[in-house]
């Protein structure tokens, strides 16, 4: 009789812990993950959306090498966290890809591809046979007489790897993007009625410049400094960085202005992949005679795992790329 009852517990335990563990992997085959990938590591953070809100429930970054290649890392990784056919998309490491703004060509769509191969093949650092080339357009300018575009290029073969080692590990790649967008799926959310918004974005000696204005990016630029980022300067060199930087900002505006007659950003957002002092921000607010403020997340984010600002900075792109369909669904309501 107490044998029976036993087997009979141990049985009713089995199929509850089964049904627990179908549950969590249910809960998990429902959320979304982001994956960005660099020479000898990636980074990975996986959602879900509760009441509206994205949920970020965990984040990491993982190294590989020759031994243990990008493939079986992260098979292992997607085993461990139970992501096996999880909705995932991938933001393209700046190595990877080349971002050109230019004026829209005066071609049939079916001659798109041969005419902008010839345009700028002397810009490309990837051999031309081997280029994938994407674009997507820019609102025209009020003194603009053509439509502006970005034009991105990258290594097909690359491309390809990236994609095939996605899938065999067990993920289902949804769509490869570039950090510019994936950065102004975030900033379109916190966009204010007609509000113009700015981003800087710091990564080690390289700033992105990103504008918004109604849910569309607008501008977008890489500074390179040759220095080694605002955390490292001496107070001397610091100030000279930072008025530099408040130069650069301001005719990028200048520019924007000129070019869209739109209003001029009213304050600056900024992220950095490493810690800044709330003195050298201070300094660029007075330096910019703008407010300048770490980025916020906003309310439709919450994370279950702490986030520092340097690892805000650092998994930025992933987060944005995370707010694609947020983002798709309120542009297209407006």
């Amino acid at each position: 009789m107490l044998d029976r009852m036993k087997n009979a517990y141990a049985k009713k335990k089995q199929q509850l812990q089964a049904f627990i563990a179908g549950k969590k992997r249910l809960s998990l085959s429902s959320g979304q993950c982001c994956i960005t990938i660099h020479p000898t590591e990636f980074s990975l953070a996986y959602t879900r959306n509760t009441m509206d809100k994205l949920v970020l429930e965990f984040y990491a970054t993982y190294p590989y090498d020759s031994q243990e290649g990008l493939k079986e890392r992260l098979a292992a990784i997607v085993k461990q966290y139970q992501l096996k056919r999880v909705d995932c998309s991938c933001v393209l490491a700046p190595q990877d890809y080349q971002l050109i703004q230019m004026d829209e060509l005066p071609v049939k769509a079916n001659e798109f591809q041969a005419a902008i191969r010839w345009k700028i093949k002397d810009s490309l650092r990837f051999p031309l046979d081997d280029v994938v080339i994407e674009k997507f357009d820019i609102p025209v300018g009020k003194n603009s007489i053509s439509q502006k575009m970005m034009v991105v290029a990258a290594q097909r073969s690359h491309l390809q790897k990236i994609s095939d080692d996605i899938k065999a590990s067990g993920l289902k790649l949804s769509v490869i993007d570039i950090p510019e967008l994936a950065l102004r799926n975030m900033m379109a959310l916190s966009e204010q009625t007609d509000q113009t918004l700015a981003l800087v974005y710091l990564q080690n000696s390289i700033i992105q410049l990103l504008i918004t204005y109604q849910k569309k990016l607008y501008f977008s630029r890489s500074l390179e400094f040759g220095w080694g980022g605002l955390s490292q300067s001496t107070p001397e060199d610091l100030t000279r960085h930072i008025e530099q930087l408040a130069g650069e900002i301001h005719r990028s505006f200048d520019y924007y202005e000129g070019q869209w007659r739109q209003p001029a950003p009213t304050q600056v957002a900024f992220a950095a992949t490493t810690l800044i002092s709330t003195e050298t921000l201070s300094q660029l607010s007075k330096s910019l005679a703008l407010p300048v403020q770490w980025l916020n997340f906003g309310d439709k984010f919450v994370t279950n795992q702490e986030m520092d600002f340097a690892q805000q900075g650092k998994y930025l792109p992933i987060i944005g790329e995370l707010f694609r369909r947020e983002y798709e669904r309120d542009a297209s309501a407006s």
